[in-house]
């Protein structure tokens, strides 16, 4: 069983409850009960299922939250495949760019749908994930919830919570979208998908700096292996086999 099991809480929280504006919309049935438990949970807005945007949306499928296109096949994130990777955690690049064996608290800014949260968290870190995007960040309440995981889901630009909350963090871990990749491999339909949703307007360079000064350890940044670094020459790198997380010493 990982990390506390099916019965730990996921802690969903706004910057600012009095003008929560980060809701996302839920398009149900109205007899769809398992879908308003649902939107109960993760604290969603219900919409008619016939008012459906033309662009990716929130649906209960089969009792569990998915995304929705009318250009694209439906979208659910796989717990038997998540599951799988987390199983593996502990011998991860990420968990040793994370310096995860010594449970540091840990923000993953740029959270997307909350795997490498989840694989800190499975390792005894105590994580917080920042995600912009409402429907990213609903689906990655939403795993965190099936999986039995105490993460703290901030549905929050991390620049606007870095500046404005008062925690602190020993490493502040970020994900970007990498740049296209050079060859014509597609990435696997969960990347694809994020791609599609992700904000492109965060200034990489001034978010290290401002997660550099604050971090009482360590920032991570993760690249493509061979991937120049997008921000200034590490101090140390670790190494998997297609990606590679730059560390910087925020010590220094």
């Amino acid at each position: 069983m990982l990390n506390g099991g099916r019965d730990a809480n996921v802690m969903i929280r706004s910057m600012n409850p009095e003008r929560d504006n980060t809701k996302a919309l839920i398009y149900l049935d109205s007899n769809d009960l398992n879908g308003i438990e649902l939107a109960r949970r993760l604290d969603l807005e219900i919409a008619d299922r016939q008012n459906v945007p033309v662009d990716w949306h929130l649906v209960c499928h089969y009792g569990e939250l998915a995304l929705d296109h009318p250009a694209s096949r439906l979208f659910t994130l796989s717990e038997t495949s998540i599951q799988a990777r987390l199983e593996g955690a502990r011998e991860s690049a990420l968990a040793k760019a994370c310096a995860a064996n010594r449970r540091p608290r840990a923000l993953d800014g740029l959270g997307g749908w909350g795997v490498d949260a989840l694989a800190l968290s499975s390792l005894g870190c105590e994580v917080t994930l920042t995600e912009i995007n409402p429907l990213v960040c609903a689906m990655a309440r939403d795993l965190c919830h099936r999986l039995g995981f105490s993460v703290v889901v901030e549905c929050v630009d991390v620049v606007e919570f870095l500046r404005s909350s008062s925690n602190s963090f020993d490493v502040i871990y970020l994900d970007p979208i990498f740049p296209p990749h050079p060859t014509t491999a597609l990435p696997a339909r969960r990347m694809q998908v994020l791609e599609s949703l992700a904000t492109r307007d965060t200034d990489l360079g001034s978010l290290f700096e401002l997660a550099r000064d604050l971090a009482r350890n360590r920032v991570v940044i993760k690249h493509r292996r061979k991937q120049s670094s997008m921000v200034r020459s590490p101090d140390w790198q670790v190494e998997g086999r297609t990606i590679r997380f730059d560390v910087f010493d925020s010590r220094t």
